[in-house]
């Protein structure tokens, strides 16, 4: 079984094209900045309240942010991919990874997205229920 673990600086080249592989495979209608993505992985390496996990073809990525309802602390996770050669339990392994980092970090619930993927079955099978779809409007 392949390691997964909290990515540092010196995964950034990994890190990267991870990020342009799932932007190309999932959300190409927003513009990449490559620049700008390497600004943001680092600050989120750096940053006490994110993380990434890192495993061989797949990474997450999440940060702790408080709910603008009642300031209770939420981990949000900002991508999640596996690249297509190494799908299968990766994907669950790394999730389980943010789950326990973020019962870490003391939060009262995880924030997932799914970007139009079908995997509400996943989910629903780890304890998520869903709360709201978002819309892109570019303007």
């Amino acid at each position: 079984m392949v390691e997964i673990k909290e990515a540092t600086l010196d995964d950034l080249k990994e890190i990267l094209r991870l990020i342009e592989l799932f932007h190309n495979e999932a959300i190409k209608e927003i513009t990449f900045s490559r620049p700008y993505v390497l600004a943001y992985v680092v600050k989120l390496i750096q940053s006490p309240f994110a993380v990434i996990f890192l495993t061989k073809g797949g990474l997450i990525a999440g940060i702790i942010d408080a709910s603008m309802f009642n300031g209770k602390l939420y981990a949000c996770e900002k991508m999640w991919y596996v690249d297509k050669e190494h799908r299968g339990t990766t994907g669950i392994r790394l999730l389980k990874a943010f789950e326990k980092w973020a019962k870490k970090m003391k939060v009262v619930a995880i924030e997932m997205a799914a970007l139009g993927m079908d995997i509400d079955k996943l989910y629903k099978r780890m304890g998520y229920k869903k709360l709201e779809t978002h819309y892109l409007k570019e303007v």
